[in-house]
């Protein structure tokens, strides 16, 4: 964002961060025509990709470190 020109606050989460940058590529659902082709499930992809973002904010506040990417305190394991 910043090589855009983009100010972004450093308390800005996840889900803030995933709305701006979906803005910022005129990505939003809103954007979408009805006529274009596939126009519907566009706009289901970025409404998940919003809330995707905040599944994984709740999951780097339960097993992040907060000090930067590629660090865990614990990892998740399956069974």
């Amino acid at each position: 964002m910043s090589k855009r020109g983009i100010q972004v606050s450093q308390k800005a989460d996840l889900p803030e961060l995933t709305k701006l940058l979906a803005k910022e590529l005129k990505l939003v659902p809103e954007g979408i025509s009805d006529e274009e082709k596939g126009a519907e499930t566009v706009r289901l992809i970025l409404r998940n990709l919003g809330s995707l973002t905040q599944y994984l904010a709740q999951l780097l506040g339960l097993y992040g470190s907060g000090h930067g990417p590629g660090y865990f305190r614990t990892s998740i394991t399956s069974g």
